[in-house]
């Protein structure tokens, strides 16, 4: 198991660990199901409509999709699960646990083009797509202290990178990247930050 660590408490001790994403082996187990289209279904933690545009949540989902897309650590990650070439992902919904990317949502990232689940091309032997699946959403409650007394893999936000579909003409590439952010408010406003990625 490899991990990127993004928590200056244990810099020292996983330094070795950042040097690389955590693109697993192309033969590793499939852990994650194929894109889905949009269900009605909300974050956990919201108390808004799920069909309401949120401008919070708005901002937080689109911070932690440019984290996802523009880290250093992850380039390795997003080549292996999409396509090295392009800059084109889908959004998936974990249709385990009910959680799902609000329907209003859609992403505003310059240089980056979102394709729809719906969009997903069928054909096995197209570029491969980089999903990003929403496995957890919580607004900070304003308890604090209680993120100190939780592990380092948690956090406010859950997502999994993964490939939504096409081989690229070669070996399809399972499993999956899990990635934990925390919501926070700097003077400019809300943003995330990331605690560490896992591959399981």
């Amino acid at each position: 198991m490899r991990t990127i660590i993004h928590t200056s408490r244990v810099v020292l001790l996983f330094a070795l660990c950042c040097l690389g994403g955590c693109a697993p082996d192309a033969q590793s187990k499939p852990s994650l199901s194929k894109a889905k289209p949009r269900a009605a279904a909300q974050p956990t933690g919201s108390t808004a409509d799920p069909l309401e545009f949120n401008l919070e949540q708005k901002t937080i989902l689109d911070a932690v999709l440019e984290y996802v897309l523009t880290d250093p650590d992850l380039k390795d990650t997003r080549e292996f699960y999409g396509n090295p070439r392009g800059h084109t992902f889908t959004l998936v919904d974990n249709s385990i646990s009910g959680v799902a990317w609000p329907q209003w949502f859609r992403p505003s990232l310059r240089g980056f083009t979102y394709i729809e689940a719906d969009d997903i091309p069928t054909d096995p032997n197209s570029a491969r797509l980089l999903g990003i699946q929403l496995d957890k959403f919580s607004m900070p409650d304003g308890e604090e202290n209680t993120r100190d007394e939780r592990s380092f893999f948690d956090g406010d936000i859950q997502v999994t990178l993964s490939n939504a579909g096409g081989d690229g003409g070669g070996s399809i590439h399972t499993g999956g990247c899990i990635g934990y952010f925390d919501v926070v408010r700097d003077e400019f406003g809300w943003t995330v930050k990331c605690n560490g990625w896992i591959d399981p």
